[in-house]
């Protein structure tokens, strides 16, 4: 059995390709996988109105549906495009849900998740509109609007939105790696981010032991990224939607993380 994550897939309202494709990544992984970790921006934007969800999402939400009806958990993370889920997906899918960041055990080793777009702190701008789209009046206003035209408005903001995280300069990255490291320091063996787009993988040694930090960067190349913690084969792959077949980028031992370096 596996825990797998994904993050930044990004769905959009027209993207039935793309739901299709992560529709057969749910099929690749449904006979192995254990829980399933959303890290944030599943959707390029979400919504969680009390009574309705959009049926554009319908091909995906039916498909996630029918692996928690199988006996398979998700934990779903907050992004920045889908931080107002709403009822759906924890009481009709019984997801666990994250507002921000946890520290999970699996296998043994303690694992740091978290969106990633809080990591670093001098993106004040960033910071400031993020506390303005997630206020009382912006929920609100959503909430007396129109579903057709919240929605409408909000995926135009979430395209822009998305091409400046893309654009951002590799400062970006920087602070991700300074955050993992206070996170290793405060018992985190493995810290996983979304958020950035690419790839990461840095093993690094905290305290004389061995910590890795690993970033999922959702598409690359047509491809799902994902990360797959369990005991024959731990690593960073790319699922391939036309061949069904996965490819391993970073691979490595999930019992040796959190171990002492010996010298």
């Amino acid at each position: 059995m596996s825990l797998i994550a994904i993050s930044d897939l990004h769905l959009g309202p027209e993207d039935d390709s793309l739901q299709a494709d992560f529709a057969r990544f749910l099929d690749f992984i449904k006979a192995e996988a254990e829980s399933i970790i959303i890290n944030g921006d599943l959707f390029s934007f979400w919504f969680g109105y009390r009574d309705v969800v959009p049926y554009c999402y319908i091909p995906t939400l039916s498909k996630m549906l029918e692996l928690s009806d199988s006996g398979i958990r998700f934990k779903y993370f907050h992004g920045n495009h889908d931080f107002a889920l709403g009822p759906f997906f924890e009481r009709r899918m019984r997801a666990s849900i994250f507002s921000h960041s946890a520290q999970l055990r699996y296998l043994g080793v303690r694992v740091h998740v978290e969106h990633g777009d809080l990591v670093n702190r001098e993106d004040t701008g960033y910071r400031l509109l993020r506390r303005v789209v997630r206020s009382k009046l912006i929920t609100w206003l959503f909430r007396i609007f129109p579903p057709h035209t919240g929605l409408s408005v909000a995926n135009w903001c979430a395209h822009i939105s998305r091409n400046y995280v893309i654009g951002k300069n590799t400062g970006f990255y920087y602070h991700c790696i300074e955050s993992a490291y206070q996170r290793m320091k405060s018992g985190a063996d493995l810290v996983v981010y979304g958020h950035g787009h690419r790839t990461i993988f840095s093993e690094m040694t905290v305290d004389k032991r061995k910590k890795l930090l690993v970033m999922i960067a959702g598409l690359e190349e047509g491809k799902i990224c994902f990360l797959r913690l369990s005991k024959h084969k731990s690593g960073l792959f790319a699922f391939d939607p036309e061949s069904g077949q996965e490819k391993p980028l970073h691979l490595f031992e999930i019992a040796s993380l959190g171990k002492q370096i010996e010298v």
